[in-house]
């Protein structure tokens, strides 16, 4: 499961609850900040007794099997980062990123009324964080998991860049459009009556096959997670 859980939100009973009944193995969350680990903390350590937990960074990998060589990536010099650890899973250790890029830049210029229009919009940034994530994936020997809120859709180049290797969970297994964002009310400005892209992916290893993907239930948070549910080789 992956999950921005957005840095404003102060609902973590309800977020502890939506983690809960979605059952998976291992979580990734994005935009951890502040106290939310420890007020998850008490509520999530029962069924998942590691973890990995950059608060600055805003990212946290949550699993129910032993967590080892676990390390921070900074993908590029501005503000991304990335989780990597190796899990290790009945079936034999898993390399996991936890990976969040930054949004491409965006600038808004006022038009009539009220409405707002983009003037500018730049993913350099965001493109350079995902060539240094694919550059650490390239690194790794075995099967890897990467999860996490990407900031960008799938018809963008980086996402293709990502997907040379990697599989998508959610065009193998998934079905539907798969939105996750946004979700309800977005930066306290606006409201959407449903999410209309799908920037928050689970990916994997050729050697890994998907077995189901699919969005999870809302949390309070202008994102909806991402669970999916993984064929390990073996």
């Amino acid at each position: 499961m992956t999950h921005n859980i957005l840095a404003a939100s102060r609902d973590t009973d309800r977020l502890a609850a939506t983690i809960l009944s979605q059952d998976a193995d291992i979580v990734a969350l994005q935009e951890l900040v502040g106290n939310h680990a420890a007020r998850l903390a008490p509520k999530l350590a029962a069924t998942y007794p590691y973890r990995v937990i950059y608060a600055d960074q805003g990212l946290g990998l949550y699993s129910r099997y032993p967590l080892r060589d676990a390390q921070l990536l900074t993908l590029g010099a501005e503000g991304s980062y990335a989780i990597r650890a190796v899990v290790d899973l009945p079936g034999g250790p898993v390399t996991v990123f936890n990976a969040h890029p930054r949004h491409p830049r965006i600038d808004w210029t006022p038009g009539a009324g009220s409405l707002l229009y983009v003037a500018n919009f730049d993913p350099s940034r965001r493109d350079r964080a995902v060539a240094s994530l694919v550059s650490a994936i390239d690194r790794v020997k075995g099967p890897v998991i990467v999860l996490g809120d990407l900031n960008l859709p799938d018809r963008s180049g980086a996402y293709r860049q990502l997907t040379e290797y990697l599989k998508d969970a959610h065009r193998e297994a998934g079905w539907g459009l798969g939105y996750t964002f946004p979700e309800g009310l977005v930066g306290g400005r606006f409201w959407t009556p449903f999410p209309f892209l799908r920037i928050d992916y689970v990916l994997h290893s050729p050697e890994i096959r998907a077995l189901e993907a699919r969005p999870g239930p809302p949390s309070g948070s202008d994102h909806l997670p991402v669970v999916a549910r993984l064929g390990l080789p073996g």
